[in-house]
């Protein structure tokens, strides 16, 4: 199925589909019309992996603080995150629109649509801007679309 993933500078998405407490799975796809390179954390000199126009791939990670980046030459970056801080655990994701938000981004369970346009009505223009997190339940699969087809 379609999917999108860009070359990044941030985090970015992906499919949990883990079945351990130990383990997040994230469902990477790609609908875009251009490649999209998957980073972790931080731009390293090769991407972890590199996805083709409308393909996807899944990734596993351990259950703590996994972040992504992607966008056209770095510019999104985008971070998912678990936290424990509240009654139930949740998961916390932001985008940050620091070096400039270029690519649609959409992350799943909940559907959330992360905006890329100059006024970052979904994404924090400078960081830290706690005001736009999004927030849902633990999930152990989380679906990341590049270019969801809106």
């Amino acid at each position: 199925f379609p999917a999108f993933l860009s070359t990044m500078r941030s985090p970015l998405l992906v499919l949990l589909l883990s079945a351990t407490a130990s383990s997040v799975y994230f469902s990477l796809n790609n609908g875009c019309s251009y490649t999209v390179n998957w980073y972790e954390h931080h731009i390293g000199p090769d991407p972890l992996s590199t996805l083709a126009p409308n393909t996807g791939i899944q990734v596993e990670y351990d259950l703590d603080e996994y972040k992504f980046t992607n966008g056209i030459n770095g510019k999104t970056s985008a971070s998912l995150w678990p936290t424990f801080t509240h009654d139930q655990p949740i998961d916390i994701y932001t985008v940050d629109r620091s070096a400039g938000f270029d690519t649609p981004m959409q992350i799943s369970p909940n559907g959330a649509n992360l905006e890329y346009n100059l006024g970052c009505k979904n994404a924090t223009c400078f960081a830290p801007n706690t005001s736009k997190q999004m927030v849902h339940l633990r999930s152990n699969q989380y679906n990341i679309w590049f270019c969801f087809p809106y």
